[in-house]
């Protein structure tokens, strides 16, 4: 589905190819996005999101060199917590695994058409939005859940442990600000018991 123009996306276009920038921009205007900016290099993109702040950037991955789009990526992450797009026209097995370690949001490949990129983006902000939802919500989970004898765990819709109350930290061996970010079959390894119901396996063996 169609963004509407009302409600639209804001886009950072961080690409150092004039022309590229420019196709991406067209498509992104078709779609109903909008554009904050568009960035040849980490200097003008951090310039940027100073001055309009978009809801995620479309990076080139290899920008002006190898390792300039990873190292971009990370700081507006880590710093600015925006969500990235890595935008790539190589080999998924040369650039994917050196880039997956910015931990981008999506990766997208050229040449892609303009559906293509429209649900990309719209999956992205569908995420970051659950993402921000569960954590206005977990101020007040924790304020019940702490409280509780049984274990309660929150994940998030990618499996990532959100919270882990203190009885959830205590059965599974995990300190509660241990297993924040951690994926659920890592910190919630479940053994069966003799009556076939399910348990919770600490590091020590199960519970």
């Amino acid at each position: 589905m169609e963004m509407s123009s009302d409600h639209s996306l804001k886009v950072l276009i961080v690409e150092d190819d004039g022309v590229t920038a420019r196709d991406i921009e067209a498509i992104l205007h078709r779609r109903g996005f909008a554009v904050s900016g568009i960035a040849n290099r980490r200097e003008t993109a951090l310039e940027s999101i100073q001055q309009i702040r978009p809801d995620v950037a479309l990076i080139d991955i290899r920008l002006d060199n190898a390792v300039a789009g990873t190292e971009l990526a990370t700081e507006l992450r880590e710093q600015h917590r925006l969500p990235v797009i890595f935008v790539t026209g190589h080999s998924a097995y040369a650039a994917y695994e050196p880039a997956s370690e910015a931990k981008p949001a999506a990766f997208i490949r050229k040449p892609f058409s303009d559906a293509e990129l429209s649900a990309c983006l719209n999956a992205v902000h569908e995420n970051r939005s659950a993402i921000e939802a569960l954590a206005s919500q977990l101020p007040g989970i924790a304020a019940i859940a702490n409280e509780l004898d049984e274990a309660v765990i929150v994940s998030d819709r990618e499996g990532h442990i959100a919270y882990l109350n203190p009885t959830a930290g205590l059965l599974s061996g995990w300190a509660p600000a241990e297993a924040i970010g951690k994926s659920q079959k890592e910190v919630l390894e479940l053994s069966e018991s003799e009556n076939h119901r399910s348990q919770i396996k600490s590091r020590e063996g199960a519970i």
